[in-house]
């Protein structure tokens, strides 16, 4: 698993053997910063990418799930996104950038 730090976001994506088969599945999960520094919010569980996709290896499947990571955060910030709504919503004012 690899983690990217993405305007205070972090976003883990990992490629993973699948059960059964010797190919390779990519997974993304992403968390958000919350009121108490010491933790974050999982706004999005780990998830199964790339449509189901299989990847013949590892870094295959790793290099799809950094892309969809990225473009996966990217839609839930934008106006609209799932980040944005209702009265407990996660889009900080301020990123808070993490180290």
């Amino acid at each position: 698993m690899q983690t990217m730090y993405i305007n205070g976001y972090e976003v883990e994506v990992s490629g993973e053997p699948l059960i059964g088969d010797n190919r390779w599945g990519a997974y993304v999960s992403i968390f958000a910063p919350s009121e108490n520094p010491m933790h974050l919010k999982n706004v999005y569980p780990k998830t199964r990418m790339a449509g189901g996709r299989i990847f013949c290896s590892k870094e295959a499947a790793l290099a799809e799930a950094k892309k969809e990571g990225s473009t996966l955060l990217e839609s839930l910030r934008s106006p609209g996104g799932s980040l944005h709504r209702g009265p407990g919503a996660l889009w900080p004012e301020e990123p808070i950038l993490l180290p």
